[in-house]
This record gives C-alpha cells, structure tokens and sequence, in this order.
C-alpha cells in the first residue's frame, strides 16, 4: 500500500501477496477492491498452468451482476454461447490484450480437454458478487444451462478471431469481447487517446484503455479537482506524475504511477496533475467509474475545480 486513507488507496499490485481463490482450486487472487459485504469486487486472478474445473462439460450464466474482465497473461480457452439453446459454444482463447463486457445472462463455460498451457492472469471487475465458486451467493447468482443429449464442442476451427479491422472478437447483445491489441485509437480531445472497451446501454462509455504521450501536459487545466463518482485506474504499462491531496490540510502527495499500480479515489477525494511534470515514458492505463454502491456508471459525474 502506497497511499491508504479514507477517500483513497494507491497500491503496488505486484506487491501483494497471492491468497489462495476459495472454492476453486488452482486459481489464486489479488483482491484490489472489497464490497460492503466483505467480497472482492475488484480483483487480479491468477490460474495455474493446466487449470481446470471437475464436472466438465459446464456451462452457466449469471442473473443479475456485470463483469468487466482484462487479460493480463497467459492463455485461457473458453466457450460463449449465443443463446441458452445454442449445441455447439463458440471457443475464444483469451490473450493478453483482450478485454471482456459480460452482461447478466451471458452463457459461457467450460469443456474437457482445453486447459490454459501456460496458466493465464485477467483483472477482473464486477459490480455483485456470486459469480465464481466458493463465495456466498453463488448459489444463487449463478445458474447452470443443461446440455442436450450427445453433446460435443465444438471444432477447434470454429475458434473466434478479432477482426482486422476493429478488433471485435464477439458483439452479442449480452457479451462483448475485443482484442484490444487490433482496436484503433480514438482522440480524446487534449487527453490524448483511447479505446473504449465497455459501453451501458445507452453507449456511453464504462471502460477505456487510455494512452497519454510522454509530453503530455495541461498548463490550464485544475491542478486540484474532484468527482462526483468513485475513479479507479490500473496502469497497463509506462509511468505518470499524479498528486494527491488530503482535503482538510491540502498536504500534497506526489506519486509516480507505474505498471501494475492500481488507484481507487472514492468521490469527492482530491487531485491533479504535478505541474512541471510529464511522463518519461507516455503511460496506458484502464480507467473506469462507479457509483458509491459500487455500480458501473459512464463518467466521473461533476468535476469541480478544488484549486
């Protein structure tokens, strides 16, 4: 832990300890970010090489939580189903880069004989709990899609590829998988560039992967501000000067964000850029928002100007 307050923690990831995924043997996690009820609502998960589950074939979906999903490393096959009627899954390799919006209802699981060779390692993010096994309302969130009567998978060549073009791998209207590696930059007017991975329903934007240059500057920018919503940051790659500020004191915490480091300013918190300073390398970071209940939402909400 960098920086650890009420309004904010600013942690090394690669720092933490792994602490064993209850329920799932092989599978270890970095919990980042807990709900009211105790449970990791944000967290890295890490499956050992040769990872699998018992019961195989499985499929399921979940009833009413979002999961947003990042891979980091590794490999991990996985099976997504159009419809609850659909024989044959649809196989995606998840490879670093490619980012996942599942949506309540989203049928997916697992099959025999395709395991992670490698093990593979994702940043998840959810706004419920109940979605993996071992936790308290799995039971219950999580509902389990019979297959019919001689069932097989489905050939390995039906494998989905990103396209070309924009990097979509699947655009269900419950499911959305893209490689971020195919996807190209959208400006984001002085901010630099993006690439939009998760949108609501109304197309606004959830989650982005944002890249700054290494000359990246806001002379007229707040050097203090704040947001209505809760920010979260993960940084992919690269570091970027930010400053912290505690809201009584105004005591300033300058801190150099770098790979792995993840940051969580609750509403309210203050901050802003180190004036003078910019990033000797550029930086790529996922940023999303959420309510104080912990629900994904489209934006920071009002930014004030705390200067």
């Amino acid at each position: 832990m960098l920086i650890e307050r009420d309004d904010l923690a600013y942690l090394d990831t690669r720092a933490l300890p792994w602490e064993p995924f209850p329920g799932l043997p092989g599978a270890q996690r970095k919990t980042l970010v807990r709900g009211d009820d105790g449970e990791p609502r944000v967290f890295i998960c890490h499956l050992d090489p040769g990872f699998a589950v018992e019961d195989l074939p499985q499929r399921h979906y979940h009833s009413t939580v979002t999961e947003l999903a990042f891979a980091l490393a590794g490999e991990l096959p996985h099976w997504e189903y159009r419809d609850r009627s659909q024989h044959h899954g649809t196989l995606v390799r998840h490879r670093p880069g490619y980012a996942t919006h599942r949506l309540p209802g989203s049928s997916h699981g697992l099959a025999p004989g395709a395991r992670t060779p490698v093990g593979f390692t994702a940043l998840m993010i959810r706004d419920g709990t109940g979605t993996w096994p071992g936790e308290p309302r799995f039971a219950d969130e999580t509902v389990a899609v019979p297959f019919a009567p001689g069932w097989a998978p489905a050939p390995a060549s039906e494998e989905a590829r990103p396209d070309a073009a924009s990097g979509v791998v699947v655009d269900w209207p419950d499911l959305h998988i893209c490689d971020t590696d195919a996807m190209p930059w959208e400006p984001v007017g002085r901010y630099g560039h993006c690439k939009v991975l998760a949108r609501d329903a109304e197309g606004r934007t959830l989650l982005t992967l944002q890249h700054v240059a290494p000359d990246f500057a806001l002379p007229d920018h707040p050097t203090q501000h704040s947001h209505d919503h809760d920010q979260y940051d993960y940084v992919v790659w690269g570091e970027f000067p930010m400053a912290e500020y505690e809201r009584e004191s105004r005591r300033r915490d300058a801190i150099l964000m770098k790979a792995g480091h993840f940051v969580h300013r609750r509403g309210g918190e203050i901050h802003g850029l180190v004036a003078g300073a910019s990033s000797p390398t550029g930086c790529l970071s996922l940023q999303w928002y959420s309510d104080a209940a912990g629900r994904l939402v489209a934006g920071a909400g009002t930014t004030r100007d705390e200067t």
